[in-house]
């Protein structure tokens, strides 16, 4: 099983994606994970667009559940 840290790695390498395209709004990437395995990946992809985590539960399947989401803010 991967750490929380593993995992925070894949939603900043999700944030990354976006490059500049949030602009004046901050890059975001999001991971959902369950009993240790990765569901989902995703991010804030354009200014204006989806937030990272509708991005991320938009590719999952009604019958996964959710245990842990992992969230990253550069400006924090």
């Amino acid at each position: 099983m991967a750490s929380d840290e593993e995992y925070m790695r894949l939603a900043l390498a999700a944030a990354r994606k976006a490059g500049n395209a949030t602009w004046r709004n901050p890059r975001v990437g999001s991971c959902l994970v369950k009993d240790g395995k990765v569901l989902a990946t995703g991010f804030h992809q354009h200014y204006g667009g989806f937030h990272a985590e509708r991005d991320t539960i938009s590719k999952l399947t009604p019958e996964q559940i959710i245990q842990f989401h992992y969230l990253r803010d550069f400006r924090c």
